[in-house]
């Protein structure tokens, strides 16, 4: 399972660093913080995410927060997605970053 969560983050940094570098992501540069908000006013994707992590790899939902949750857009592609990541705060927890249609 772990094997499969390194390969999983890696293939998204790698093409998410190759969108960037060639210029074809548009989108805000900072991301929305959890901070003041509730759990009902991230996008649907945020919470699909989070129930989709937290069943995964057995997460209580509990501990995993929205610590990013905006639309991006790659237009070579013609593609509009919603950037959402997590953070799993139990110790030693990881950080999980999903691109959603």
């Amino acid at each position: 399972m772990a094997h499969h969560k390194f390969l999983t983050r890696r293939l998204f940094f790698f093409s998410l660093a190759l969108a960037l570098l060639m210029g074809i992501v548009s989108g805000p540069a900072t991301s929305q913080s959890v901070e003041g908000k509730s759990s009902s006013n991230f996008s649907d994707a945020a919470q699909q995410a989070r129930t989709y992590i937290s069943e995964l790899h057995g997460i209580p939902i509990e501990a995993l927060i929205i610590t990013t949750d905006h639309p991006t857009e790659y237009r070579s592609l013609a593609r509009k997605f919603q950037v959402v990541a997590l953070l799993d705060t139990r110790p030693y927890g990881d950080g999980y970053k999903m691109l959603y249609t």
